[in-house]
């Protein structure tokens, strides 16, 4: 276009002088503009239009291209929430194996402790050593005027300790009976086991309070298995052992939560109730501490 006016203007001052003293032919000057609006300015037109044109064609590729990379940012963003799906569920997987490992750990050290005290409670009867001395006067066979003091030792160790403290206990019992006929059976029981505790609580005081320990340790037990570690107990304690608990429980009650747990778990189940002092005994403890057995 810039050409063409060139040209055009060379053409229109062709043979023409530039002269001031000479009149501007406005005739001439009108037809110039007339062909440069007319010819110039359709031309610049139809070049805006192609470069219109262009620009479209242009700003076309530039979408596609733009939806090209939106449809991979749209992929890369599925990617993403797959990869972020996947992290959730091993996340969730390491939360339920963690929570796991935390119950195994529980369930392991409760065990341990467990098992620990029981081995201790073996021990303790282990370690249980009494020397029952017997006196007794008999008649001398030479001469049956004098009489010969005699001593005869019984020893006793380990569970086998057991039936002696309980015959003991019922000695005991026997001499409160007579001496304090006056009072009712559960003072009397309290008197008894009293007396009788306080002449054997060295041998028998730790025993109590280890076995009182367990039975309180099972009810943390996990998973709501306190029934099966006490089972466990119960199966070690034989028949003169819970005679004696009994007696325990009747005449000295420890702490509520200990009944509760031993009433719960039926701490007595298999009671040899014809073997107590008095069968009549059996009311003055709880029915749940014996089961269904009783």
């Amino acid at each position: 276009g810039l050409f063409l006016i060139f040209i055009f203007i060379g053409v229109f001052m062709w043979n023409e002088s530039f002269d001031t003293s000479k009149l501007i032919k406005g005739d001439k000057f009108g037809q110039l503009g007339d062909i440069v609006g007319g010819f110039i300015g359709s031309l610049w037109a139809l070049a805006g239009v192609i470069m219109l044109y262009s620009a479209l064609k242009e700003q076309r590729v530039d979408i596609k291209n733009n939806q090209k990379a939106l449809g991979m940012q749209i992929e890369a963003l599925k990617v993403q929430t797959n990869e972020f799906h996947l992290q959730r569920l091993e996340l969730s997987e390491t939360r339920a194996i963690f929570v796991e490992q935390t119950k195994t750990l529980r369930l392991q050290q409760f065990e341990q402790t467990f098992f620990n005290m029981l081995n201790l409670h073996h021990l303790i009867i282990n370690e249980l050593r009494f020397t029952h001395r017997k006196k007794a006067i008999t008649k001398n066979t030479e001469n049956k005027t004098k009489k010969i003091l005699t001593t005869t030792e019984t020893f006793h160790r380990g569970r086998d300790c057991f039936k002696y403290f309980y015959t003991e206990l019922l000695k005991t019992y026997g001499k409160h009976a007579l001496l304090d006929a006056h009072i009712n059976e559960k003072e009397l029981i309290k008197y008894s086991f009293k007396d009788f505790y306080d002449k054997y609580q060295s041998s028998l005081g730790h025993y109590f309070q280890n076995t009182f320990k367990i039975i309180l340790l099972t009810k943390n037990s996990p998973k709501n298995s306190s029934e099966f570690y006490l089972d466990i107990l119960k199966s070690h304690i034989s028949t003169y052992e819970k005679l004696l608990f009994f007696y325990y429980f009747v005449a000295t009650p420890p702490k509520e939560k200990l009944i509760k747990v031993a009433k719960a778990q039926h701490f007595l189940q298999g009671f040899p109730k014809e073997d107590l002092a008095n069968i009549d005994h059996i009311k003055f403890l709880d029915a749940h501490f014996f089961g269904e057995s009783l």
